[in-house]
């Protein structure tokens, strides 16, 4: 399914049904699941139909067919362009200063009187 274009609707029955698929792949019933989430039977069977939309409810389903690692694509880390790394101001590796700048900022010290 492309995602690109659906509504947000249409994207939470899509998940619900991936979830069910899933949970019936593995044998479990919808209260089995729910036990084993931690989560209510009413709550999963919400999850299946695309009506809830809490977080920790969905995060609990993927950790229970370990499918976290898979979040990665779902929100992948941004990257650094080429064009950011130009725009970033170099690191200094030393500090310079002047003769002027020096001796402005010079600071008197014990026996220098």
């Amino acid at each position: 399914m492309d995602f690109r274009f659906a509504s947000r609707d249409t994207i939470y029955r899509e998940m619900g049904k991936r979830i069910q698929q899933y949970r019936i792949a593995s044998e479990m019933t919808q209260a089995q699941l729910a036990e084993k989430c931690g989560i209510s039977k009413r709550s999963i069977e919400r999850v299946e139909s695309g009506e809830n939309r809490n977080m920790d409810v969905f995060l609990a389903v993927l950790q229970t067919f370990n499918l976290q690692s898979n979040i990665s694509l779902l929100v992948p880390e941004q990257e650094l362009r080429p064009t950011d790394i130009i725009k970033q101001p170099k690191l200094k590796k030393r500090v310079y200063h002047s003769k002027k700048q020096a001796a402005e900022t010079k600071t008197i010290q014990w026996g220098d009187e």
